[in-house]
C-alpha cells in the first residue's frame, strides 16, 4: 500500500526506468517529482547518450532459453553464430561479458571479462566502454506473474531487467 509513503522521500539511483515509479505513477496515481532542495546538492550525472550505443543481435524478439538451442544455416546453434557475430563486432577491444551457463567461443578469450549476470552493487569495471549480454535478462516465469498481477506491463519488466544490469 503506497499510501503509507505518501509526503515521503525515496533517494534511489536510475528510478525513471524502474518498475517501482511506473507501479506508484499507473496502477496508484501517485506522481514521483524532484526535490529540489536535494536534487540541486547532487553531482551532475552524464550525459549517457553521448556514450552508450546499445544494439540487439535479437531486436523485437522476447529472448528466452529455448531460442539459444535453435539452428541456423549452416547447422550451427544460433548462440555459436550470435557469439562469432560480437567477437567480429569488438575485436580486440576490451569488453565485459555477461552469459548465462553456456559455453562460449567468447570464454578464455583474453579481451572479455567475464561478468556475472547478477547485479552485485559497487564495481570496478568503470573504465571498460564495451559490454555484451548474451543471456536472458527474464524474472523467473512466477516472477513475471506477480508483476503483471501488479499491474506492470510486459514491455515495463522486460526493460526494466535489462536496465538493472546495465546500471550495474
Amino acid at each position: 500500500n503506497p499510501r503509507v509513503l505518501r509526503n515521503s522521500i525515496l533517494l534511489a539511483a536510475n528510478i525513471e526506468d524502474s518498475m517501482l515509479k511506473h507501479w506508484f505513477e499507473q496502477y496508484h496515481g501517485y506522481k514521483m517529482i524532484d526535490e529540489p532542495g536535494i536534487s540541486s546538492q547532487l553531482r551532475p550525472s552524464p550525459d549517457v547518450a553521448d556514450r552508450v550505443r546499445i544494439r540487439y543481435l535479437l531486436k523485437g524478439v522476447s529472448c528466452k532459453r529455448s531460442i539459444f538451442d535453435t539452428i541456423v544455416p549452416p547447422g550451427i546453434p544460433i548462440i555459436m553464430e550470435m557469439h562469432r557475430l560480437i567477437q567480429t563486432e569488438i575485436g580486440n577491444a576490451p569488453c565485459l561479458f555477461v552469459n548465462n551457463k553456456r559455453k562460449s567461443i567468447l570464454d578464455g578469450l583474453p579481451n572479455f571479462t567475464p561478468l556475472s549476470p547478477i547485479s552485485n552493487g559497487l564495481n570496478k569495471y568503470d573504465h571498460f566502454t564495451k559490454i555484451v549480454i548474451t543471456c536472458a535478462q527474464n524474472p523467473e516465469p512466477q516472477h513475471w506473474g506477480m508483476l503483471r498481477d501488479l499491474g506492470i506491463p510486459d514491455e515495463c519488466i522486460r526493460a526494466t531487467f535489462s536496465y538493472e544490469r546495465m546500471y550495474q
